[in-house]
């Protein structure tokens, strides 16, 4: 396969190097000019902080808005001679997040009246995160593969268009060094870390948003475009094979939000914005005629995105500068 579509990757805003700030080099090296893969912990690297768990069965408060089924429209209250004609629970749990609320549907419920004129209430449970931006979040199901209403936060902000320097490959510890370093004590407790530079985090390597996007996967009547967010450790200009799996050190998560559509573009009433929805799947690797992975794609609302303008977030993680796994070398 050709990788001519490396030319709609992401314009890149790439945020400079920081002089200042705490550095801790290995043993051995001088942390005043070494090269980051030669430190143990750099205050300049985006590491992925865990931040906050929040249970939102737990925190939450109801919240239900009505849904006009002809056109779409939304209120906060149901409108006079309405009456439930059935209800039923969503078909899949799914989590949500904007600049102040997790939510997450608990149900949904059909209103009619004498003529058949419909409304759809929906019910959710939302708690705030108090970030203060749009946080990335993976719900605590995706990493115990037992569904619930747990959230994990992080320090990232899903809206801020970014790419980070840091691009060296991970140099092996051979042996991790006893009482070299710092710690700190965890808000979580003792059964949590702090941070240690004992202890190696992934790094985010780039945040791509619909902002810095350039493929536009169609154009609807209205002409609003439906981008398409296009990824990749490789530049532009690359052209010749592939020859081994780029993408192995890195992992993609994708957000999307429904703007014009639904009540993801709700901005009124305090609620905080558009909703962002992680999507499991709503993306796909791309590759060379050789099968290795190159790049990656981020759809959002498929099936949707050639009528809708639609928000939508990549986040691109990558190993830790400092691998904490032994390396055999045979001679």
């Amino acid at each position: 396969m050709s990788l001519t579509w490396l030319q709609y990757k992401n314009d890149m805003k790439l945020k400079s190097r920081g002089n200042y700030g705490v550095r801790v080099a290995r043993p051995g090296f001088d942390a005043g000019y070494c090269a980051d893969n030669q430190l143990l912990f750099n205050s300049g690297w985006p590491i992925l902080q865990l931040c906050k768990v929040v249970d939102i069965a737990e925190k939450g408060k109801t919240w239900v808005r009505y849904e006009h089924s002809s056109d779409g429209s939304f209120t906060d209250t149901l409108p006079a001679g309405y009456t439930k004609s059935r209800e039923y629970p969503p078909y899949k749990k799914t989590i949500q997040v904007n600049r102040k609320y997790l939510r997450t549907e608990v149900n949904t419920a059909i209103y009619q009246n004498s003529s058949y004129d419909t409304y759809i209430g929906h019910e959710y449970k939302r708690a705030r995160h108090n970030m203060g931006f749009v946080p990335f979040i993976i719900p605590a199901g995706d990493v115990s593969g037992v569904v619930s209403d747990k959230v994990l936060i992080f320090n990232i902000d899903i809206q801020g268009d970014v790419d980070y320097p840091y691009t060296e490959e991970a140099l092996p510890l051979l042996k991790a060094p006893r009482d070299y370093g710092m710690k700190s004590r965890s808000i979580f407790g003792g059964r949590v870390p702090g941070l240690s530079t004992g202890q190696f985090s992934k790094l985010v390597q780039a945040v791509k948003t619909e902002k810095t996007a350039l493929y536009n996967q169609n154009t609807t009547g209205s002409g609003e475009k439906s981008m398409v967010c296009v990824w990749s450790p490789l530049p532009r200009d690359y052209d010749e094979a592939v020859t081994e799996n780029v993408l192995e050190p890195y992992e993609c998560y994708v957000f999307t939000a429904m703007g014009g559509y639904d009540y993801t573009n709700y901005d009124d009433g305090g609620d905080g914005g558009v909703y962002y929805t992680p999507e499991a799947g709503s993306y796909r690797y791309e590759y060379d005629s050789n099968w290795n992975t190159a790049g990656v794609y981020a759809f959002a609302g498929v099936g949707q995105a050639a009528t809708y303008n639609v928000k939508q977030s990549m986040v691109i993680l990558r190993n830790p500068m400092v691998s904490p796994e032994y390396e055999g070398v045979t001679v």
